[in-house]
C-alpha cells in the first residue's frame, strides 16, 4: 500500500509540473535468488527541479515528524515524505532533472520472491488473519480517526483506514469482506452518502454500513435509516457509541 502511495504522489507531481509533452512509468525487475528488485521509473517532461530542491528531497532521512505520521493514511505524499517513507522500508529515491526539459524519478525497492514451500505458510497466516473482525473506516477526520483506531485495536478488531469515498467503493469492487464499515457523512469530493449509494450498486453487497454524523445533524439521523444504512454513530458520544457499534455487529 505504501508503495502505492508513493508511486500515486510520485505520477500526481508530475502531473502539476507538466503542462505539455509526456508522463511515463516504467517498470523492471531483477531478479536473484530469493530476491527481486522492483525498480520504478517516473518520467515526465515538466519544468523540472533545480539542484538544491533536488538535494533538499535526497537528504530528506530519519524518522518522520508528528504531521507526517498523522498524514500517512492520506493518499498523496509531498516528495520529502515519500523519500523518507522509502528508505525506512529499505529502499532508494533517486533524482535527474534538468530544468525547463523535465525530471526522471527512479524508485528501487527489494521484494522477497516467495517459492512453492512458502505457499502453506501464507495460507496459515491468512487463515489466521480471517479469525479477526475487519473494519473499514472511510473518513478524513484525523481526531476521530485516531480514536475509532484506539478503540477498535483495545477490541482486537483490524481495520483499514481510507480518507476518500471512491478508494473505499474500489475495495468493495475488488472483493474486500468487513464485517461493518463506518462512514464519515461529510468528506470532500465525496459525501458519506454518495459513497454508500456507489456501494449498494455493487452486486453482492450487504455490508452494514454505520454513518457517522455530528451533532447538528442528530435530528435526521432517522433519515439515513431509511436510506438504507444500517445505523448512526452520533460523534458527540462517540465513546458509547462505538462500544454499542461494536457489541452489536
Amino acid at each position: 500500500m505504501k508503495i502505492r502511495q508513493i508511486l500515486y504522489s510520485l505520477l500526481v507531481n508530475s502531473c502539476k509540473n507538466t503542462t505539455s509533452g509526456n508522463i511515463n512509468l516504467k517498470v523492471n525487475l531483477i531478479e536473484k535468488y530469493d530476491v527481486c528488485r522492483v525498480i520504478f521509473n517516473v518520467s515526465d517532461t515538466g519544468s523540472g527541479m533545480p539542484i538544491d530542491k533536488i538535494n533538499e528531497i535526497i537528504s530528506a532521512t530519519g524518522e518522520l515528524d508528528k504531521d507526517e505520521l498523522d498524514n500517512l493514511e492520506a493518499k498523496e505524499y509531498n516528495i520529502k515524505v515519500c523519500q523518507k517513507v522509502i528508505k525506512i522500508m529499505g529502499g532508494n529515491l533517486m533524482i535527474k532533472s534538468t530544468l525547463g526539459k523535465g525530471t526522471d524519478v527512479i524508485l528501487t525497492i527489494d521484494q522477497r520472491v516467495y517459492h512453492e514451500k512458502d505457499k502453506s505458510i501464507l495460507a496459515q497466516y491468512e487463515n489466521d488473519i480471517t479469525s479477526y473482525r475487519k473494519v473499514l473506516l472511510v473518513s478524513q477526520n484525523k481526531e476521530i480517526n485516531n480514536i475509532i483506531k484506539k478503540k477498535l485495536n483495545d477490541n482486537k478488531i483490524t481495520y483499514s483506514n481510507l480518507y476518500y469515498g471512491m478508494d473505499a467503493i474500489d475495495k468493495i469492487k475488488e472483493g474486500k469482506k468487513y464485517d461493518f464499515i463506518l462512514m464519515e457523512d461529510e468528506m470532500k469530493e465525496m459525501s458519506g452518502f454518495m459513497t454508500f449509494k456507489g456501494m449498494k450498486e455493487i452486486k453482492g453487497f450487504d455490508t452494514p454500513v454505520i454513518i457517522m454524523l455530528k451533532e447538528d445533524k442528530e435530528h435526521i439521523k432517522e433519515h439515513f435509516l431509511e436510506d438504507g444504512f444500517s445505523d448512526y454513530l452520533l460523534l458527540e458520544n462517540i465513546d458509547s457509541e462505538l462500544e454499542r457499534i461494536i457489541e452489536k455487529y
